[in-house]
Parts: structure tokens; C-alpha cells; sequence
């Protein structure tokens, strides 16, 4: 992961490095300390590493020259070629060819910039990435999508002011950021934050939501470009500058904002009070995310709802006594395509029933996501989905035009499995909890258009690798399988004229379809 950070110099492939960890337990780690609770299940070590790809290479002429050099007599096909080439390391070895190869493969290697916390030396790999954008800026145009999780706060004195300089010079260069997530928190500084909300071709920002004593949150409402907002843990100073932001942007020429993310962690501040005021500058809002608002309830959802009624995404929480379970009142939403709701498990019941099961208008959704979450700190908050509560949300979905569906935390057992699966023809990611291993042995899946399927469980009963092998050899197009946080590639090929599926250790640059999903 370190060569898309280093320049095209420094850019020397790695042959024989040795598959590393994912990392994925360490963000179930700060989960758990973000609930204040432990773990909801047990942490698994990573998969062990993939065998080797079974790639049938392209034979040499007589002349022992491979096929593949005649790409050098089209030229006009390398940029084609090249476009396949997704991970860093790849491009890097592309970019050794020649200066044409080079020319392509820096361009893409750039193009997307991550520092994640959770991966391998977040920090050596952050302080390198500005470097190398210090000596050749000609790269920071090149750079589209910037995803900064990470920065050393323990760095001091000239190494700070070293760094930030680095960072405010690329920033300056970068003309061509489309989208940039910068949620380290207390790591934005006013100087760093006014050279943000300059960039002309910003469209996605992300950031956090810490502005008292560190940056002006008002200058949002000058960008020029910008769509999507998603603020994390936004504090009081951010609160009260949410409305003049949303009203100036709504004045542009160009048009307000499409995407609005307020995730909180029960502060109390975000209320129906602010979604009144926010609503009548929220008229072309596509997305709208509320997660972890406990004082948010359905006169301030519905007083949104009203001005975006070409909402095609809405994530909500439904905190106890907020009334979001019911949404049969809700203004008509008829562009919307997506819908996920977070809402509290009954106390002291192991099963739902129909009546548990939450309620809102029938809608042609094509993705469906139902989390459960625990009633009160420490309580389990799994439990078994009967028969019948699957069969309400049944009248309240048109499974038959779902492509994803994710019941996280509701138990279910192969007859609500295979119910689902004859139910929802088009499903290409499902994403369930097993009340055992033995729902893996039911009847659907050879028919199934699934790509991606996850399946958690309890401890008692969480699938082997072996047991996710079989279900994967009996689907004809799915990709990845998994389990908790283990996921799998799936390959296949032949071996002797027979079909061989094998599960593989995730090695692509892109998160997991279950960790998209995941709350």
C-alpha cells in the first residue's frame, strides 16, 4: 500500500512481500470502546493468506516473445490497457515501462489517496505521501479523491509547522479534487481549513465536526462546487452556522446541496429545532444521513422530507421514543431507491414479531438495510426474525426489485432464508445473521444472482471457512463471502477438466461490501 505514496523514482515493485492483515478487527476494536461495551461477538484472527492465482499466461512465438508485446505497436491502446490496473502496486510497476507507460500509470496512481488509521504505518506513510507531492507538485493535479483518516497529533514544534506547510502547499495545487475526507479530529487548522473551502472543483467533503478555537465552519457557505456534506461529531460552534451554511449554498446559481451527513454520538444539540431551520434550503437533497441523534424525532425527519421530495437515500436511527419506527405518514418519497434504518431492539423478547417490525409506506426500493441495535448499554441485541415479522416487511417491501438487502442483528434460519432469496430474484448483496450453521444447507442459491453474500452469526454458530466455500461454489457469479469481519474472495477455475472455487484472503484496494453496510 506504501507505493502509491512514493514517487516514481522511489516506485519499486515488491515480488515476494508477504501478504499482510487486512486490519479490519482493529475498527470492530473501536467500536466496541465507541459503544462503551464489549464486542457483540468475538474477534477472528485474519484469513489466511490466498494461494496462488491460477492464470493462464499467453505462450511465446518461436522466437520466445510473448503476445503481449505487440501492445507496444498500438499506442493508442496502452491508455485502454492500462485502465484495468487498479492497485497501487500494479500501476507502480506499469509506471517502470517507459515514459509513456509512466506518464498514464502516475496519473491513476495518484488519482486516489488514502491514510487510514487502521492499516500499516499511517503516519511514515502520511509524512511520505506530502513529501513526495512537495518535490514533484506537477502530481497533485493529478489527484482526485483525497481520504486523509489519519494525522500524527503527537508530531510538535518544527515538524508540525514542517508538515502543515507541506500539506497547505499540495492542497493549494490540487485544482482538480473532486472529493476530500480530512476526519482526524483537532487536525484542522484555520489556515488548512480556508484552502478547503477554496478548491474550485470540490464536490464530496467530509470532515470533522470540532470547530470551536480551530477553523471558521462558515466559510462552507462560499464553496463553489460543493454537493455532498458529511460532518462528523459536529460540536455547538458547527450546530449554529449549519443553517446560514445550508442558506448560502442554496443561493448559488449552481444549486444547493444534494448530500447532507450529520453523524453524532447522542449529543443532544441536533435536534428537531435545527432540522426545521435546515429544511426549507434542503429542496434538491438526494442523501440524507442522520445517525446517532437522540433528540431527533419524526416532526423534524418529516419537516425535511417535506422540501426533498427527490430524496433517493435516507439513513436514520431511530432512537427509543423518537417515533422513527412509524414513517406510514411520511411524505411521499417517489425517487427513492435506498433506504436504512437503525431501530432498538424489544427488551426483555428473543423473537419479533410482526408487530416489532418497523413501519413505513410501500416503496419499490432496490436496497433495503435494517440494523437492530441494543435497547439499553451491554444488552444483546440480537434476535430471531419469526416467520411472520419477515413476512410484514414483505407487505411493506417489493423484495422482487431489491439488488440489496441487509438484516444485521435479526436471526434467521433456512426456511427465512430460502423465503428470502425466492422473494427477491435480483439480489446481488444480502447481508444476514444465521441463527445456525445449518441455514447455509438451504435451497435458493444456485439460481441467485448474489455477489456479495455476508453471513454473521453468533458464536455458536458462526460458519466455517469450509462451510462459506460450499454455499460459494453453489452461487455462479458471487464474488466475495464472509463472515463477521472475514471476507473472501471467491476464485474460480479448472483443474484437470473439473470446476475448482476457492476462497481467497482479501487483497483489493476497495472496502468490503459488508463494512459499507456495517453500523
Amino acid at each position: 500500500m506504501d507505493d502509491e505514496h512514493r514517487s516514481y523514482s522511489d516506485a519499486l515493485p515488491e515480488y515476494h512481500a508477504q501478504p499482510r492483515p487486512l486490519g479490519l478487527d482493529r475498527i470492530f476494536e473501536r467500536a466496541a470502546h465507541w459503544h462503551q461495551r464489549g464486542p457483540s461477538a468475538p474477534l477472528h484472527p485474519p484469513s489466511p493468506p490466498p494461494s496462488a492465482a491460477h492464470l493462464t499466461l499467453p505462450l511465446p512465438d518461436a522466437h520466445e516473445i510473448s503476445p503481449l508485446a505487440g501492445l507496444f505497436t498500438y499506442p493508442d491502446l496502452v491508455p485502454e490497457v492500462l485502465a484495468h490496473l487498479s492497485h497501487p502496486r500494479d500501476l507502480a510497476v506499469g509506471a517502470r515501462v517507459c515514459r509513456e507507460w509512466a506518464r498514464v500509470c502516475r496519473r491513476r496512481l495518484y488519482r486516489d489517496i488514502w491514510v487510514r488509521p487502521w492499516e500499516d504505518a499511517p503516519k511514515r506513510k502520511l509524512l511520505r505521501l506530502f513529501e513526495t507531492l512537495s518535490e514533484h507538485p506537477e502530481l497533485c493535479e493529478s489527484v482526485a479523491s483525497l481520504d486523509i483518516r489519519f494525522f500524527p497529533l503527537d508530531l510538535q514544534g518544527e515538524s508540525r509547522s514542517l508538515l502543515g506547510n507541506m500539506i497547505l502547499e499540495a492542497l493549494r495545487r490540487m485544482r482538480n479534487l473532486s472529493r476530500l475526507v480530512w476526519t482526524r479530529d483537532r487536525s484542522l487548522s484555520t489556515d488548512l481549513f480556508e484552502v478547503i473551502t477554496r478548491l474550485p472543483c470540490l464536490e464530496h467533503l467530509e470532515i470533522s465536526g470540532h470547530s470551536t478555537r480551530l477553523f471558521d465552519p462558515s466559510l462552507l457557505g462560499h464553496m463553489p462546487a460543493l454537493r455532498h456534506l458529511r460532518i462528523m461529531m459536529p460540536d455547538p460552534t458547527f450546530r449554529s452556522v449549519l443553517p446560514a451554511i445550508a442558506k448560502e449554498l442554496d443561493r448559488r446559481t449552481n444549486g444547493g446541496l444534494w448530500g447532507l451527513a450529520l453523524i453524532c454520538r447522542s449529543f443532544n444539540f441536533i435536534n428537531d429545532a435545527l432540522l426545521h431551520e435546515l429544511a426549507p434550503y434542503l429542496g434538491q437533497l438526494k442523501r440524507l444521513q442522520l445517525v446517532g441523534h437522540t433528540k431527533v424525532t419524526r416532526a423534524g425527519v418529516y419537516a425535511v422530507l417535506e422540501e426533498a421530495r427527490g430524496l433517493e437515500e435516507l439513513v436514520l436511527d431511530a432512537a427509543p421514543h423518537s417515533d422513527l419506527v412509524d414513517l406510514t405518514e411520511a411524505p411521499p418519497l417517489p425517487s427513492l431507491s435506498t433506504f436504512s434504518l437503525s431501530f432498538p431492539a424489544p427488551p426483555k423478547q428473543a423473537e419479533l414479531v410482526a408487530e416489532d417490525m418497523p413501519l413505513f409506506r410501500r416503496m419499490p426500493l432496490r436496497a433495503l438495510e435494517l440494523n437492530l441495535t441494543a435497547a439499553a448499554v451491554g444488552e444483546r441485541r440480537q434476535r430471531v426474525l419469526s416467520r411472520s415479522a419477515l413476512l410484514a416487511l414483505q407487505s411493506r417491501v417489493d423484495f422482487a426489485s431489491l439488488t440489496r438487502l441487509a438484516l444485521l442483528d435479526l436471526l434467521i434460519d433456512a426456511e427465512e432464508l430460502r423465503a428470502i432469496l425466492a422473494a427477491a430474484p435480483l439480489l446481488e448483496e444480502l447481508y444476514v445473521c444465521l441463527a445456525s450453521p445449518s441455514a447455509l444447507k438451504c435451497s435458493g442459491f444456485e439460481h441467485s444472482r448474489l455477489r456479495i453474500f455476508h453471513a454473521n452469526a453468533p458464536e455458536s454458530a458462526r460458519p466455517s471457512r469450509e462451510q462459506l466455500a460450499d454455499v460459494a461454489a453453489c452461487m455462479p457469479v458471487v464474488e466475495q463471502v464472509g463472515s463477521m469481519n472475514r471476507v473472501y474472495e471467491v476464485q474460480r477455475y479448472h483443474e484437470k477438466g473439473q470446476r475448482v472455487v476457492e476462497l481467497a484472503r482479501w487483497s483489493q484496494i476497495t472496502t468490503p461490501g459488508y463494512f459499507l453496510v456495517w453500523r
